[in-house]
């Protein structure tokens, strides 16, 4: 894997994910980013298939909030399942 990152931010910009012939297959692209408390977010991450071009995944969160508390039973598989 190879992670490229801001110098100024230390945020993740992209990483590269190797097989094990070290030929490129996904790559892991992070923008957008929103900063809490000095930490930066991504808002945008796309998933890229190097294997077969144009095959991607996105994920844009628009809807997020930070310092809230979340309690254990949200992470048993029942409240994964219905939403918590």
């Amino acid at each position: 894997m190879v992670l490229t990152a801001d110098a100024a931010t230390y945020a993740p910009l992209d990483y590269v994910f190797f097989d094990q012939r070290e030929q490129a297959v996904r790559r892991l692209t992070f923008d957008a980013f929103v900063t809490v408390d000095e930490l930066h977010f991504p808002t945008h991450i796309e998933v890229e298939n190097l294997l077969r071009p144009g095959e991607r995944t996105v994920m844009v969160i628009e809807d997020y909030e930070f310092g809230i508390d979340v309690p254990p039973a949200c992470f048993e598989e029942r409240a994964l399942e219905r939403g918590c």
